[in-house]
């Protein structure tokens, strides 16, 4: 997703995808994905979250390749859906 987006409990699930490279190869498989709010939300280069808390939440995926860490920040915000969207589900 992009920084910042908003998305509603219907939204789900959401995908997210990560790379994790080094001089010494790709270690996307091993990024870990945590969430500020709901803690370590999956692991690999992909990962599909079906469910987050209501919120503000820093997603941090951090890769490593034994010797050096590296990571990346992005912030997405989940608001409960609005009563015209649950009336179509």
């Amino acid at each position: 997703p992009r920084f910042g987006q908003y998305f509603y409990t219907s939204d789900f699930p959401i995908e997210f995808e990560g790379v994790a490279l080094s001089v010494t190869g790709d270690f996307s498989e091993g990024i870990i994905w945590k969430s500020s709010i709901d803690g370590e939300i999956g692991r690999g280069k992909s990962i599909s979250v079906s469910k987050l808390s209501i919120g503000e939440h820093r997603i941090t995926a951090t890769g490593t390749n034994g010797v050096t860490t590296g990571y990346m920040n992005t912030r997405v915000f989940i608001e409960e859906d609005p009563e015209f969207l649950k009336k179509y589900q």
